[in-house]
């Protein structure tokens, strides 16, 4: 039973996606063929499994598709909707076979709707509940899930005969027959994931042990030197295949956000062109996991607050139908996640004018308002500009989840946003939490590792001509591009590094991109680039801002990984915050 619950649970996953992807183009014949045959196939394990409620259902889903592919019934909004919402009842049905609860009511309802839609018919309020009124007398008391069909208006069409219609069902059960290919994957538990990759780590963190200790001691063994570099190798590589276990490809939540915005739309009477691209791009399952729930609360919030109504467009001079765009795509060891829309953009005189009233922002504060100052007030918590509650926003809770979401993934976000034309947002997350690419750095006499994937650059021990401004502190001119500097150990440790008050002096930073400008962050040294495990470290530590996690490196020193974003967001409150949260 748990085998035909996790695979039927699969496969309904990518009825939806294709019922969604036929949506957008019903020329697609070959959809619905491959929607009968997962349907098909359902049905057939619930068969044999003894489960006829759940074959009963599937094969008045199968019938539908069937009309729709001879054509003998439309496939519109309506229908499609109805069978979307047949497809959840099944999947929600199938979720609850632990639990011994009596569906078999609702699942009656649905089946008669879905005749009633196969005919051409329809199924009014008074219909529906006259149908649960004689279910209910037939069945007598029992729990059922408070589930209900929406009225279905179909023009009157044409049905084929029992024999026809059975003839044509053959052909496409021996198309489903032919096509069927064997499963040739396997499901394992997490856990047991999870276990391999902290060995592999242990491995990794013993491998380096092993060829720092040949460099120090200076062994001249010839054969033992290969072998430990092939040995690293083979690490490496058994690291990469582990690591790709946990890799599952965006496109799982990216069918559930697609039905969030098809279904925000339609209850906001919005129309609006979605795209989605990247979604074979792959993250590890926890970091898919964490992501959804908050790239779902973007795409509502730009349906609701951003895109406009076709009537508020036309009057704008734009296209009835708006835009919005989902786009994923990995960089240098992340995964850069972009939502841009082409709705009304951000009105900023509205957010200072909340965020004075909340007493947010200070007066002092509001001329020459930047992106990252705005969207760090947006973030706040509570914080909402609409007047009036719905049921997608309004409560107050909002980017503050989103923003919380992303700094437990170790990522970033920012925004751009143009009154009239529209918001973007920017999302940068790491490809797994286990294991990273790092620049080994010296603060002080203390080391730290920086995440690969942050930096733009490093700066190593050159020449530089650092100057400090009034109220603007050090800056540096890097090949003309003059940007400013921060003092890592200042900002760490709460005590300057480098007290050299001259110009022209030797010079080591990381350079990143912050907001669309280069910062430098001023080290003390820096040691080499290294693959490092990401260890999980005490709550004391992991509330801290500008911490990703520990390390072990190879000499067996313990260490922390620095989040340079955050730094840079939190610069000049830092240490304020780590006294704030070691009093606590």
């Amino acid at each position: 039973v748990a085998c035909f619950i996790s695979e039927a649970l699969e496969l309904l996953d990518k009825f939806e996606r294709l019922m969604l992807d036929y949506e957008k183009n019903i020329s697609r014949i070959e959809l619905v063929d491959k929607m009968f045959q997962i349907v098909h196939n359902i049905k057939g394990s619930a068969k044999s499994t003894g489960f006829p409620a759940i074959n009963q259902l599937a094969h008045s889903i199968e019938n539908v598709l069937h009309s729709i592919r001879n054509k003998k019934i439309i496939a519109n909004q309506l229908v499609i909707s109805v069978l979307l919402k047949s497809a959840d009842f099944l999947k929600s049905y199938i979720v609850g076979l632990k639990t011994d609860v009596d569906f078999f009511a609702d699942i009656t309802l649905f089946e008669k709707e879905l005749k009633f839609i196969n005919t051409g018919n329809v199924i009014d309020k008074t219909e529906e509940e006259r149908l649960k009124s004689e279910i209910l007398q037939q069945q007598g008391p029992a729990q059922r899930p408070n589930v209900a069909a929406e009225p279905v208006n179909l023009p009157a069409q044409q049905v084929s005969s029992p024999a026809q219609q059975e003839n044509s069902l053959e052909t496409m059960l021996a198309v489903a027959k032919n096509s069927a290919k064997p499963d040739e994957q396997i499901r394992v538990a997490l856990w047991r994931l999870d276990s391999l990759i902290n060995f592999i780590g242990e491995l990794i963190i013993y491998q380096s042990m092993i060829q720092e200790r040949c460099m120090l001691t200076g062994v001249q063994d010839g054969a033992l030197a290969d072998a430990v570099s092939y040995m690293g190798k083979v690490v490496r590589e058994v690291q990469d295949v582990s690591l790709g276990l946990r890799m599952i490809p965006l496109r799982t939540i990216f069918t559930k956000i697609k039905r969030a915005a098809r279904t925000t739309s339609e209850m906001l009477n919005k129309k609006v062109n979605f795209i989605q691209e990247g979604e074979d791009v792959e993250l590890d399952k926890i970091v898919v996991d964490m992501i959804g729930d908050p790239l779902i609360h973007l795409i509502r919030n730009a349906l609701d607050h951003g895109i406009e109504t076709p009537m508020e467009r036309e009057m704008k001079g734009k296209k009835e139908e708006g835009y919005l765009l989902l786009r994923a795509e990995q960089k240098e060891g992340n995964v850069h996640i972009t939502v841009k829309d082409d709705g009304a953009g951000i009105n900023r005189e509205k957010v200072i004018a909340k965020a004075i009233e909340k007493k947010i922002l200070p007066l002092n504060r509001v001329k020459n308002l930047s992106n990252e100052e705005l969207f760090s007030i947006m973030t706040h918590p509570g914080f909402s500009t609409k007047e009036e509650v719905n049921e997608i926003s309004g409560r107050g809770v909002g980017l503050d989840v989103v923003q919380s979401a992303i700094e437990d993934l170790k990522g970033n976000c920012r925004l751009e946003s143009v009154w009239g034309e529209g918001t973007t947002f920017y999302i940068t997350i790491p490809l797994t939490l286990s294991i990273i690419e790092g620049m080994v750095i010296y603060l002080d006499d203390i080391k730290y590792v920086v995440p690969m994937g942050q930096l733009v650059e490093t700066i190593n021990n050159s020449k530089f001509v650092v100057v400090t401004s009034t109220g603007k502190g050090k800056m540096i001119n890097l090949r003309g591009e003059v940007i400013p500097v921060i003092d890592l150990s200042r900002a760490v440790h709460g005590s300057a590094h480098n007290q050299d008050t001259k110009v022209n002096r030797d010079f080591s930073g990381l350079v990143i991109s912050y907001g669309g400008h280069k910062v430098s962050l001023e080290v003390s040294s820096i040691v080499s680039q290294q693959q490092v495990v990401i260890k999980e470290l005490g709550k004391e530590l992991r509330d801290i801002p500008g911490i990703v996690g520990g390390f072990i490196l190879g000499d067996g020193e313990p260490g922390i990984i620095l989040n340079l974003p955050e730094i840079v967001k939190y610069n000049g409150h830092l240490i304020e915050k780590k006294k704030e949260i070691s009093s606590k």
